[in-house]
């Protein structure tokens, strides 16, 4: 007559012990917990540099336009924004006020991109 002993050796273990399992379970929530916030950072950072790269060609394009214009004629908002292509989810129109450009996603203004360096309001005449 075999033993209970020799029975378990003889059949071998099979599967995983139920706080196997908990443990695994555990360690992925734990891994999930602390790995979730760093991709939602990531894409807060992402959003900031695709703006400020956006603002970056607003500001060449502002400077483009005033070494493309002759002596006397005005470089405005709409001419600057006509130098400037955005791809994805941006889009850039000129803003009410004179010195504004408004970087948008969809219809609404993330971020509003002041140009300077003689182009705003009334000193956006190149002089002769």
């Amino acid at each position: 007559m075999k033993s209970i002993r020799n029975l378990n050796v003889a059949r071998g273990q099979q599967g995983f012990t139920l706080i196997e399992l908990v443990m695994v379970i555990v360690i992925l929530g734990i891994l999930a917990a602390v790995a979730v916030p760093k991709f939602t950072d990531l894409s807060t950072d992402a959003e900031a540099a695709a703006l400020s790269s956006i603002e970056g060609s607003i500001k060449s394009a502002a400077t483009i336009c005033l070494a493309k214009t002759p002596a006397g004629e005005a470089c405005d908002n709409a001419t600057i924004v006509g130098f400037v292509t955005t791809s994805g989810k941006y889009t850039v129109a000129a803003s009410s006020t004179a010195c504004d450009i408004d970087i948008k996603d969809g219809t609404t203004v993330k971020k509003t991109v002041t140009v300077d360096g003689g182009l705003c309001g009334t000193n956006n005449t190149k002089t002769p």
